[in-house]
């Protein structure tokens, strides 16, 4: 976040600096990744509250379509995280620590406290 407001003072500057395209690509990757965590707390609360709603009584197609979309947009994310952090444990030879990568749904809960 620091990075991201420390850049974003002169936003002209940098977007001068950067190019449309960079100006863009920074925005996506800095400021993305610090809207993801402060929305991630918020979006794994809303995924425990439509599991628990499967099991209601109340339980209707489009509570399941819902469920579904959440479970399957939180299983995405956190998979392609960890193939990125597979992608640079690879790339620096360090396969032996792959096990870390089954931590990423907790890593992105601690980014988010942070």
């Amino acid at each position: 976040m620091q990075t991201w407001l420390v850049h974003m003072r002169e936003p002209l500057r940098l977007f001068r600096e950067l190019g449309p395209r960079g100006f863009l690509t920074f925005q996506f990757i800095v400021g993305g990744n610090v809207l993801v965590a402060l929305a991630h707390p918020f979006f794994i609360a809303r995924t425990i509250y439509a599991l628990n709603a499967l099991t209601s009584q109340d339980c209707n197609p489009e509570t399941v379509l819902q469920t579904g979309h959440y479970v399957a947009t939180a299983g995405i994310g956190y998979c392609t995280s960890a193939y990125l952090g597979w992608l640079g444990l690879s790339y620096r030879g360090a396969v032996k620590k792959l096990w870390i990568l089954m931590c990423t749904p907790a890593h992105w809960l601690l980014l988010s406290l942070a």
